[in-house]
């Protein structure tokens, strides 16, 4: 399995961010930070897991604030496309199907893609406890089957910050 990677491509009102490999909380903080960017200049947000192995809880939190945000604001919701189906399976696992077009395809969106590597290497400690427990936010906010899943691991992250 390929260690997380980072990758994404603006195009006008949009940004597509593709999930490379194994994605878990070591790469959230930087993703966190470019999804909050991102969506503050009004770009709508599409999700590549084309290419994605393995998504650990804090990287569908991180996600998960994406539908959120639309929701809120009243919103169509964004599109994830996935290829592969552990990781359809997954999503639906956590309501993401109710909040997300889910788009079955057979490879991910084509083109150039930047790349943000750089941001993962060197972690702000502070921000990615913070990153972690607001992405497990997310996930609880999303259905009521979340919020009994992940209860205690928010209790025990907020432990730790005690």
């Amino acid at each position: 399995m390929v260690m997380g990677r980072l990758l994404y491509a603006i195009e006008k009102e949009q940004c597509v961010i593709r999930l490379v490999g194994e994605i878990r909380f070591n790469v959230c903080q930087p993703l966190d930070e470019f999804i909050k960017r991102q969506q503050s200049m009004g770009r709508k947000i599409v999700f590549d897991l084309t290419q994605s192995d393995m998504l650990d809880s804090t990287a569908l939190g991180v996600i998960a604030q994406v539908a959120i945000a639309r929701r809120d604001a009243g919103l169509p919701p964004s599109a994830i496309l996935v290829s592969k189906p552990k990781i359809h399976k997954l999503l639906t696992s956590v309501c993401f199907d109710k909040v997300f077009d889910l788009i079955q395809v057979d490879q991910g969106v084509s083109g150039a893609l930047s790349s943000l590597d750089e941001a993962i290497e060197n972690p702000n400690k502070d921000a990615l406890k913070k990153s972690i427990r607001e992405a497990h936010e997310n996930l609880m906010r999303l259905s009521f089957e979340n919020q009994l899943n992940f209860r205690n691991v928010l209790d025990a992250l907020q432990m730790d910050n005690s």
